[in-house]
């Protein structure tokens, strides 16, 4: 399974969120103006942006790994 933003949602979708790409590809926080890691530390670019969790600031990618922690973390709440 994967998360597909349409082109133009991800990038509306991160301008809500603080959010923009840098001139590497990274996603980058508008207030810190640092890249933007996911929950195992990888720096994530745009192309493989998945969203936020909700309810926090922690990033995901979008992979199947991603997707099944996420699944397995609203089973248990």
């Amino acid at each position: 399974m994967n998360i597909y933003f349409e082109k133009s949602l991800k990038s509306d979708f991160m301008k809500a969120q603080g959010l923009v790409s840098d001139s590497d590809g990274y996603v980058v926080d508008t207030t810190t103006k640092k890249r933007i890691r996911d929950n195992s530390g990888k720096i994530i670019k745009v192309k493989s942006f998945g969203g936020v969790r909700k309810g926090s600031r922690i990033f995901l990618t979008e992979n199947v790994q991603t997707v099944v922690e996420e699944a397995r973390l609203n089973q248990a709440q």
